[in-house]
């Protein structure tokens, strides 16, 4: 973990000025410490147009150019998945091995999108499913099939 830390902090050293989005995924939950830590690793590098929010006092405590995305699952406890929302930006993603389990989890995936702002990301191979909490990769970022 020490090491994702410093590639980050030598990444962001380099290029400061530019937006960086981290999305961190794992099929378990990742340590909230670790979250943290490269949370901290990463406040040093504020660019113009964090330092133009903090001296009009937005947001002042929160980085605008370099954000952390982190992509779980709706089946881990509900106090990770709290703490987590309440701290970073959040998503639910399925592989398609999980396909059977994404069914399962529409309603409580239906009402963390309602409720909590949480998008769903799911990879292609979903495209029966056309709700519209969710995203579809590769899908997604394709100009042809976008899926709004």
């Amino acid at each position: 973990t020490d090491d994702l830390i410093n590639f980050f902090k030598k990444l962001f050293s380099r290029n400061p000025e530019i937006f960086h989005q981290i999305y961190l995924y794992s099929k378990k939950e990742i340590d909230t410490g670790f979250i943290g830590k490269l949370a901290d690793a990463i406040m040093p590098y504020r660019n113009y147009y964090d330092k133009y929010r903090e001296g009009i006092n937005y947001f002042s405590d929160e980085l605008f150019s370099k954000t952390i995305h982190i992509m779980i699952k709706p089946w881990f406890t509900e106090d990770y998945i709290v703490d987590v929302m309440n701290n970073y930006e959040t998503g639910f993603s399925f592989l398609p091995d999980e396909k059977i389990i994404l069914k399962k989890s529409m309603n409580i995936l239906e009402e963390y999108f309602e409720n909590e702002d949480i998008k769903t990301y799911i990879f292609k191979e979903f495209n029966e499913l056309n709700f519209k909490f969710i995203k579809h990769f590769p899908a997604y970022f394709d100009k042809e099939r976008r899926i709004q």
